[in-house]
């Protein structure tokens, strides 16, 4: 199990609409950094992640394409 908090979303923060997000610009200092931050927690590839927003997310695959899609 992995708990990410807010370093990703699986709810948009505004809106509530499920799906898997970035921290709005807003909320984070550092988005580039927040984006690697994801992509090492993704390559741990986990059973189940747990957000700071949204529900659980059983799939790592999911997880490692939605990261892998990410700027830098």
């Amino acid at each position: 199990m992995l708990i990410l908090g807010d370093v990703l979303a699986n709810m948009d923060q505004y809106t509530g609409i499920p799906g898997l997000h970035e921290p709005k610009p807003n909320l984070t200092p550092d988005p580039a950094r927040n984006r690697e931050s994801a992509r090492r927690l993704a390559a741990l590839e986990p059973e189940l992640v747990c957000f700071g927003h949204g529900a659980p997310l059983r799939d790592p695959r999911k997880l490692k394409a939605f990261v892998d899609g990410l700027g830098d």
